[in-house]
Formats: C-alpha cells, structure tokens, sequence
C-alpha cells in the first residue's frame, strides 16, 4: 500500500503505548549503549562517559570527550561500535594511546580495560558484563601502589649523608 508523506507541517499523532504491553519504538538517531568509561585519575576521576557507534577522545573542543592537555592530540583515539564488541583507535597522536599498560594502535576493548592518555585514565566496562580476566583492573590481579617509592628513600638518604659530610667539613675548616 502506497503511502503519501506527510506535509512538513502536518501533526503527527500516534496511539499511546501505556497499556498496550508494546515497547516504545526506538528513538531516531540514538545508538545503543556499547559500553562506559569510567575516569579513575585526575580531573575526571568519577565521571562516567557512554561509547556509543563512535566516540572521539581528544583536546579540540568538538570531541566527544574533552582532555585539555597539551600533550594530548587534537583528535587523539576513537572507539568505534563493530560487530565484535568495541575497538579503540589511536588516531595517529604523539605521545600514544595505552591500553593495560601496552602502547597500541588498535586493540579490540574488554570490560575492565584500563585505557590511559597522558596522565587521563579511563576503565571500560560493559554494562551487565562479567570482568574479563585479562583485563588490568580486575581486583584481584591488581597490585596495590603505597607508600614512597624505595628508589627515593635511597636519593633521600644520600642527600642527608652528604649534608653530614659537608657539615662536619665545615666545621673542621
């Protein structure tokens, strides 16, 4: 059966839904959710973000998530909806895109990846989804950071040390 379009100024009107038992039809030009990102570092520390069909990571302001550091490219990662979950693309950027602590160029998102730019850290997850036991940040594999490194405790000591030194020198001048 053919039918005409409505005039652009015609009212459209459809029957309610509330007791029908039917589902809503979807909503024009709205993707379903792939996954999240959560922040878990610095000034995005708790924000949550929704990956839809494409979501564009960079400094210019047109990007879907905003990372006002220099050291962050212009146009710095896309995540990109494919058939076999969510992909992340480095788009070219200087100082590189990591994923579980490797650098990479491309690499296929699990729930619970650890997504890092510059000093931004992002956690993938994928809603109603089971930890992926590769993934960085599942609980029981990751270490703990605390405390001052022991490196430094060794370059403080030094530098007490050779204080002593010079003191003692100085005063037997």
């Amino acid at each position: 059966m053919n039918q005409t379009p409505p005039d652009a100024d015609a009212t459209i009107i459809r029957p309610s839904l509330k007791n029908s038992g039917e589902a809503p039809a979807p909503t024009p030009n709205r993707t379903p959710l792939r996954g999240l990102l959560r922040g878990v570092s610095g000034e995005i520390f708790g924000k949550q973000y929704q990956v839809r069909d494409k979501t564009l990571i960079g400094r210019d302001a047109y990007c879907d998530i905003v990372l006002p550091y220099p050291e962050v490219s212009r146009h710095h990662v896309r995540l990109d909806a494919a058939a076999d979950g969510v992909r992340l693309y480095d788009l070219g950027s200087s100082n590189g895109t990591f994923v579980n602590g490797q650098q990479v160029r491309e690499a296929l998102l699990s729930n619970g990846d650890e997504i890092a730019i510059h000093v931004a850290r992002f956690r993938f997850e994928v809603p109603g989804a089971l930890p992926d036991p590769r993934s960085a940040l599942n609980a029981s594999q990751t270490p703990a950071r605390q405390g001052t490194p022991v490196w430094l405790w060794g370059v403080a000591a030094g530098a007490v040390v050779a204080l002593i030194v010079a003191g003692v020198a100085f005063s037997l001048g």
